[in-house]
């Protein structure tokens, strides 16, 4: 009984490292995307490496948008599995490859919440005008 304890103890152990120990929002500054050329739509690089990179993203109210995250991770994390509830987005990211999310024109005032499937790494979409 011992040893099965000791095991799950270092599993769970393993599994919060993994994810990056709680990487939530708020750390950085909110990160504009930018407009595409003719402004019919705006696009923001995203990396997701044990955090997401920006975590605060804002868009522009009534512009499409594409999003392109970015999985460059050693190890395998929780960060593989991105949702965005508010798009009905829950999605496995390839790892070192780019993976587009298109966004809807939205409204000013939207804020779209954004993570893991653990709800250890989270970001925010916010948009305004």
């Amino acid at each position: 009984m011992k040893r099965v304890l000791t095991l799950t103890l270092a599993s769970l152990m393993l599994s919060f490292s993994a994810c990056g120990g709680g990487s939530g929002v708020g750390g950085g500054e909110p990160v504009q995307a930018v407009m595409l050329e003719g402004g019919e739509a705006q696009k923001i690089d995203i990396l997701v490496d044990h955090a997401y990179k920006p975590n605060q993203i804002v868009l522009k109210a009534g512009v499409p948008a594409q999003l392109n995250f970015y999985r460059r991770e050693q190890s395998e994390s929780c960060a593989r599995d991105l949702e965005i509830p508010g798009l009905d987005i829950n999605v496995t990211l390839p790892n070192n490859e780019k993976y587009l999310v298109e966004v809807p024109p939205q409204v000013s005032g939207t804020e779209l919440p954004f993570g893991c499937t653990m709800d250890m790494m989270r970001g925010k979409i916010t948009v305004s005008e």
